[in-house]
């Protein structure tokens, strides 16, 4: 079992690096024509979308996810069908919410009501991320990699063609936006009928969506304690300042995030169906073997990670966006520590849920939130934007202990304090050295020598620290590799 987790998140990890080319060019795109105040106007939209999204679930994705992976596929599909129809209904009365309210909301989230419509169009988002997202479940849950891989290949390189070929034509934030939604919609529904042609299609089983909604609703809170982690330092932001600001800030925001999407999503994205496998059957030790890897592995990626951003912070900014848009790169770093927290306390969300205790998760959110919102209103009118990300690495650092510790009482785990404290002291000296050096990276050329000489200093550095062996080394190549061929 370990063997196939390692394999499922080698081949999700290469192509989430391949989608990233998405960001890559959009951020770039967007900045530099639109400028900080269309950037700030695009950011927000996802501060609306989260706001909604979970209300319109009440849960069932929780519910999806628990239950369905130790079913029959024809269970899971009539699950599947169910949460689609049921999230269908309420993603029509949402939207018809949004066009009413379209002016007043435009007012809160984006500062005036010039930019109404990107509220009414929050209505076709929303919905299209919600049926796409069940898809890519779907697949996850039934650990087929190679659909989940081509749907996500599909939606990333298919997506910025849209948003390419409309930037082309002269169209504006709206329209991105707006086509973007169509685009993921129509995917969405094409996946849909293909696995209608293959395994049918039922209708809504109450009886199924009352399972999950039992089960998930108390995760409900949890969901919008979420919203309040990752969102609500913009509604501060922009209360304090000017929409421009929201726009530096988040591109700030989507380069700190970029770690975790290329290194940490794809690990932990199988441990949840697998360990529910395994829970299932009583094998606590396999858990407890995919927690321990996993986290040195995400570890020693993010950080290598994390130290090259730093290093090669001013470059990648003047090439991704224009000076507007400069900041000091330990807000990135702030960032990427909150979510790198958050993904480790995620581990005992998982065994919290499996011990019939998903309470005790939602408790530890509201704590987090509450923690953000304080930090957030004491630390925003001063310092800004920095006040911002230290308020959220605070809060998500608040949320990651307290799930490992409240877990550790139904599934016992040894966390790897020492291999991550070699790793950052590892990547410290590079760093120190980097900065005292004052190493410039003119061209690309020199730049990717320059990373591959530090990657390899960082992996021999902490090889001679022993915090791996080749053993290891060849362990997980073999799981990854050999497993594969």
């Amino acid at each position: 079992m370990t063997q196939k987790f390692f394999k499922n998140a080698f081949w999700v990890g290469v192509v989430n690096l391949v989608l990233q080319l998405k960001a890559i060019v959009l951020v770039p795109l967007l900045s530099k024509k639109f400028g900080t105040i269309g950037y700030g106007a695009w950011s927000q939209v996802a501060v609306l979308v989260g706001i909604l999204s979970p209300l319109l679930g009440i849960g069932v994705e929780s519910g999806f996810s628990r239950f369905t992976p130790a079913q029959s596929r024809s269970e899971q599909v009539r699950s599947l069908w169910s949460v689609i129809w049921f999230q269908t209904i309420m993603a029509a009365f949402c939207a018809a919410g949004l066009w009413v309210m379209a002016k007043p909301l435009s007012r809160v989230i984006l500062g005036g009501e010039n930019e109404f419509q990107l509220v009414i169009v929050c209505g076709l988002v929303i919905y299209a991320t919600l049926l796409l997202n069940d898809v890519k479940n779907f697949f996850r849950v039934v650990v087929s990699v190679r659909y989940l891989n081509l749907v996500l290949v599909i939606q990333g390189f298919g997506s910025l063609a849209v948003a390419l070929t409309v930037f082309i034509a002269g169209g504006d934030v709206l329209k991105i936006v707006a086509f973007g939604a169509l685009f993921d919609l129509l995917l969405a529904l094409g996946c849909l009928a293909a696995l209608a042609a293959k395994f049918g299609i039922t209708g809504l089983d109450r009886t199924i969506i009352n399972k999950f909604v039992s089960f998930g609703w108390v995760l409900l809170p949890t969901a919008y304690s979420m919203w309040i982690l990752n969102l609500s330092d913009r509604l501060f932001l922009i209360h304090y300042n000017p929409l421009s600001v929201v726009g530096v800030y988040s591109v700030a925001y989507t380069l700190g995030y970029l770690p975790i999407q290329l290194v940490f999503n794809p690990i932990w994205m199988f441990f949840a169906p697998i360990a529910t496998k395994e829970w299932e059957t009583g094998n606590r030790t396999e858990i407890q073997k995919i927690f321990a890897s996993s986290i040195k592995l995400a570890g020693f990626f993010i950080i290598l990670v994390l130290s090259l951003m730093i290093v090669f912070y001013r470059p990648l900014m003047l090439l991704m966006t224009t000076r507007d848009f400069l900041v000091d790169p330990w807000l990135v770093s702030l960032i990427c520590l909150a979510y790198s927290a958050h993904m480790i306390g995620s581990y005992g969300a998982v065994v919290l849920g499996l011990a019939g205790k998903p309470k005790l998760d939602t408790y530890t959110h509201f704590v987090a939130a509450g923690t953000n919102i304080l930090l957030n209103a004491l630390l925003i009118p001063r310092f800004g934007i920095y006040g911002a990300a230290a308020s959220t690495c605070c809060s998500f650092g608040v949320q990651g202990a307290s799930e490992l510790m409240l877990a550790a009482r139904y599934l016992r785990y040894e966390f790897p304090v020492l291999f991550l404290a070699k790793c950052g002291l590892g990547a410290a000296v590079l760093v120190t050295i980097e900065r005292l050096l004052s190493v410039t990276h003119a061209g690309i050329a020199i730049a990717g020598v320059h990373v591959l000489l530090f990657s390899g200093l960082y992996a021999l550095i902490l090889f001679l620290m022993r915090a791996y062996s080749f053993k290891e080394i060849r362990g997980i190549l073999n799981h990854v590799l050999v497993n594969n061929g």
